[in-house]
């Protein structure tokens, strides 16, 4: 029964340890987003949404009270067309490979190219960057859903980082060099009790005559 027992939880271990190695490696390879058809999962590195500078009077005045907390994971609903995006909203954009999540606050169309131009700027900003006074909607990954979760986002952004990752492979080599140690001595007990029952009964053959 003992044995048995310890082969589930070992499976179990094996198993939970498997989907985390899985998820860290897919999470740092992806630039730490997580892709779920139309819905995307990210962390939030900075805290660029997560104070509000006295400067933004848009915020207070408009209400906005949906900043998001530094290093939490956060869900990125996929934008289908410019109707959907409205002034105030949060939303990620891309630039040089890099995954930005700021607050749209301001919207206008160029005369030159006929386009429709978004500014973004963190609530914790004073002002807007250089890079991102004129993004376009093929800029844009998509919007922020409202979902938010801290503890998950600094979870993955342990479990991603190099000292994570080692730590991970670390405690799954840890199980499996312990899974085939145990093995052995298994092994070599069965087969020692297996000697030593011959043994036994070789001797009572031996008495008996």
């Amino acid at each position: 029964k003992y044995l048995k027992l310890s082969r589930i939880l070992f499976g179990i271990f094996y198993g939970a340890l498997g989907i985390l190695i899985i998820v860290a490696i897919t999470f740092k390879c992806t630039g730490q987003t997580l892709y779920f058809g139309n819905t995307s999962l990210l962390t939030v590195k900075t805290g660029s949404m997560e104070q509000i500078n006295e400067n933004n009077t848009y915020i207070k005045d408009n209400n906005l009270t949906d900043q998001i907390e530094q290093y939490s994971l956060i869900g990125i609903n996929k934008v289908n067309s410019e109707d959907e995006l409205k002034l105030f909203d949060i939303c990620a954009y891309k630039y040089q490979d890099t995954i930005y999540v700021h607050r749209i606050v301001r919207i206008y169309n160029s005369d030159t190219d006929n386009k429709t131009y978004y500014t973004f700027r963190g609530d914790a900003n004073s002002s807007s960057a250089s890079f991102e006074l004129a993004l376009t909607f093929d800029d844009i990954v998509g919007k922020y859903n409202g979902f938010q979760n801290f503890g998950l986002g600094l979870t993955l952004n342990y479990l991603q980082s190099n000292v994570g990752l080692i730590g991970l492979l670390s405690c799954l080599a840890f199980l499996l060099t312990y899974s085939i140690t145990e093995g052995l001595i298994e092994k070599a007990y069965f087969e020692r009790s297996l000697l030593v029952s011959k043994e036994i009964d070789r001797q009572i053959r031996i008495n008996r005559k």
